[in-house]
């Protein structure tokens, strides 16, 4: 009698370890179809929804002058020999025009100032991971925008963000609020932005973003030419909010730089993921 009900428990855990593993959070987009969609929509590639939406400063609504592309590897910059499509965010005009001897210094355009991809699945504690600047920007020539992942988004102005700042070199963790609020995490030295070694803004970088309850990680890894996670580059120290988003969506943010805010926003990434942990 103790051995059967041994086996039963034996059999419930496991059972209940395989339910625990279907509905843990996770998505991996794997881009297998090459296509283009304007200003927002939806890309479908083996069984996998990937939301796509940009962003206009002008009249809040996306952009009529975006496109999104999912392209070969031959269009990769230095990862061609991965064999693998990229998606590539191209906007033909600026979100910000010049507004000399006045303030502010700008005036809204009608380009995209974002531009953002993300699955409807929440996380709570993902690990989230994917090359960016796959294309090395505007016809290989170099990315001036910001480009990372982005986490605990509740499909308004709360979200956290690592990012590459492609005009400047800097990477940091941002942290969106509501009313537009927007700030690097600071670590206990004060220090909110973190120059990027040996950077280059053709080259691709394959990125992770950690986060367990308040607190948060990024590293940043050069990549092989084959595409594959090379040599640790860079890391966040582990930052802290005192007041963190509990849960939310996981996906690619863009948006245009504080360094050229007058160049039309352009990003690219590859292997996207996001796992709860």
């Amino acid at each position: 009698m103790k051995q059967q009900a041994r086996r039963l428990g034996i059999v419930l855990l496991v059972f209940a370890s395989a339910v625990a593993w279907a509905q843990t959070p996770r998505f991996a987009v794997n881009l297998a179809n090459r296509t283009m969609v304007k200003a927002a929509g939806e890309y479908r590639a083996e069984g996998v929804v990937m939301n796509l939406e940009t962003f206009s400063a002008l009249c809040l609504e996306p952009s009529t002058t975006a496109t999104f592309q999912v392209l070969g590897p031959e269009t990769r910059s230095i990862t061609k020999a991965a064999n693998r499509n990229h998606l590539v965010v191209h906007e033909e005009k600026p979100a910000l025009k010049e507004n000399p001897g006045k303030e502010p210094f700008f005036t809204r355009a009608e380009g995209a100032i974002s531009a953002f991809t993300w699955i409807d699945n929440k996380f709570t504690n993902p690990m989230l991971s994917a090359e960016v600047n796959t294309d090395g920007g505007p016809a290989g020539a170099g990315s001036v925008s910001r480009q990372g992942l982005m986490a605990r988004w509740d499909q308004g102005n709360n979200f956290y963000w690592f990012y590459i700042d492609f005009a400047g070199g800097t990477y940091a963790i941002m942290r969106s609020r509501f009313f537009g609020v927007m700030e690097n995490l600071a670590d206990a030295r004060g220090r909110s932005s973190w120059n990027l070694p040996g950077f280059k803004n053709t080259n691709s970088y394959f990125l992770e973003f950690e986060l367990q309850g308040g607190t948060m990680k990024g590293r940043i890894y050069a990549q092989t030419a084959n595409g594959q996670k090379g040599q640790m580059v860079a890391q966040t120290p582990s930052l802290k909010d005192k007041d963190p988003f509990p849960s939310g969506l996981s996906g690619y943010l863009a948006e245009a730089s504080l360094g050229k805010p007058f160049a039309p926003l352009h990003g690219s990434f590859g292997t996207l993921s996001s796992v709860e942990r």
